[in-house]
């Protein structure tokens, strides 16, 4: 979790900066500031490395449980389960603040 946590953090920050250098202010819509869509694209990127992270320690743990062979079953979940929650995440947080 500390590595997640690191990656999350850099990956975040990575977004972040370019978000800040790519994103046209002029091009944004009337209901969403430019500092919003930055501040929103490196937090979701944050969460969702960490959601993928927990989802992917412990979907495996949960299949040996039920008796399902982790390595077969597990990849194909993770992943859909990964990009599902990702979105969600970035679509979440963006529906919260714009409602502030």
């Amino acid at each position: 979790m500390r590595v997640a946590g690191l990656v999350a953090l850099c990956c975040g920050t990575l977004t972040l900066i370019l978000c800040q250098v790519l994103l046209d202010p002029e091009a944004v819509a009337d209901i969403v500031e430019a500092s919003t869509i930055i501040l929103v694209s490196g937090g979701a990127m944050a969460l969702a490395i960490i959601a993928s992270t927990l989802l992917g320690i412990s979907l495996p743990f949960l299949f040996h449980k039920v008796g399902i062979d982790p390595a077969v079953s597990s990849g194909p979940l993770v992943t859909s389960l990964n990009d599902s929650i990702s979105v969600t995440i970035f679509m979440g947080i963006m529906a919260f603040i714009v409602r502030l």
